[in-house]
């Protein structure tokens, strides 16, 4: 599962453009150079925390908890190979999809 979302992804990758364009102007050419290589080792890290490491399998979709993974999302034909679910409703709107709405609403209430 990635570790950040496309917005924060974005975000970060805003702030840290930003932040070198600040020291550029303030800092001494070597100084920026340091500093450049260093967010671009920020900048990589993010990329692979976003790949994800070595698991035992695909993993579930982003802000589906582990009930409903695998009471819907492994029988449903959207979920791909993977572990992303290819319905865009989901993936905007974790947990809001037909399979999981149906689940939910079939489980029993509990006495008050």
């Amino acid at each position: 599962m990635a570790l950040f979302t496309d917005i924060e992804k974005a975000l970060l990758q805003d702030a840290l453009s930003l932040y070198l364009q600040l020291t550029q102007q303030r800092f001494p050419k070597a100084e920026f150079e340091k500093q450049y290589r260093l967010v671009q080792s920020l900048v990589d890290k993010i990329e692979s925390a976003n790949e994800g490491g070595p698991t035992d399998g695909p993993a579930k979709p982003r802000g589906i908890s582990d009930e409903w993974y695998e009471n819907c999302c492994l029988h449903c034909p959207m979920l791909s190979p993977n572990g992303t679910c290819t319905d865009k409703i989901t993936e905007k709107f974790p947990g809001k999809c037909d399979p999981i709405i149906k689940y939910e609403r079939g489980k029993p209430t509990p006495l008050a």
